[in-house]
C-alpha cells in the first residue's frame, strides 16, 4: 500500500462485483455509477477487490472498470485461500481472504466488505454490508458510511438515532 491510501490506517472497502455492481453473474455493471457517486464522497477510502473476478482478471483490468480518479484508489486484490468445504460450500472463505489481506498488508484501519453472499462470512460479522435485491443501493451506502465513519462520528450517529 502506498501514498495517501497506502497507510496501514487508511479506511478500506473490500468490494465484490457480481450481485453488487450488477444484478447477478452476467450483464452490465449497472450499479457502477451509484458506487462511483458514493465513492466521490469518500476521498480517503481505498478499494480492495475481493470478488471472484480477481481470479480471472488482472489488477490492471479491474482498475480500468473504474474512472481514472477511482482506479488509482484500487490498492489490491485479496488472496485466494482454500476454503473449508462443508456440504458443498466453503466456510467463511471471503472473510478469511479479507483477514489474510489485512494481516499481510499490516492494515489496522476501519474497513467494510460489500458483498451479496453472506455465506462467505461468519454470521453477524460486523464488517459486512450484505447487498440484497439485485445490486447495491442507498441503504447499503448508508450502512457502509456508518461502518467507515471515524469513531467520534459513529458515536454521534448512534446517539442521534
Amino acid at each position: 500500500m502506498e501514498g495517501l491510501l497506502g497507510s496501514a490506517a487508511s479506511p478500506l472497502l473490500f468490494l465484490d462485483i457480481d450481485g453488487v455492481l450488477r444484478r447477478g453473474a452476467a450483464g452490465p455493471l449497472v450499479r457502477m455509477p451509484l458506487l462511483a457517486v458514493w465513492l466521490e464522497g469518500q476521498p480517503n477510502l481505498g478499494i480492495v477487490i475481493s470478488s471472484e473476478w480477481r481470479l480471472t482478471h488482472s489488477l490492471g483490468h479491474l482498475r480500468r472498470m473504474f474512472s481514472p480518479a477511482i482506479a488509482q484508489r484500487v490498492v489490491g486484490i485479496t488472496p485466494r485461500l482454500d476454503g473449508v468445504e462443508t456440504g458443498g460450500e466453503y466456510l467463511h472463505t471471503r472473510q478469511r481472504e479479507i483477514e489474510a489481506w489485512r494481516l499481510s498488508n499490516g492494515h489496522h484501519g476501519r474497513f467494510a466488505a460489500l458483498d451479496d453472499d453472506a455465506r462467505l462470512f461468519e454470521p453477524d460479522w460486523a464488517h459486512l454490508v450484505h447487498v440484497r435485491g439485485g445490486g447495491v443501493g442507498p441503504t447499503d451506502f448508508e450502512q457502509l458510511s456508518a461502518l467507515l465513519a471515524a469513531p467520534a462520528r459513529r458515536a454521534l450517529a448512534i446517539a442521534a438515532a
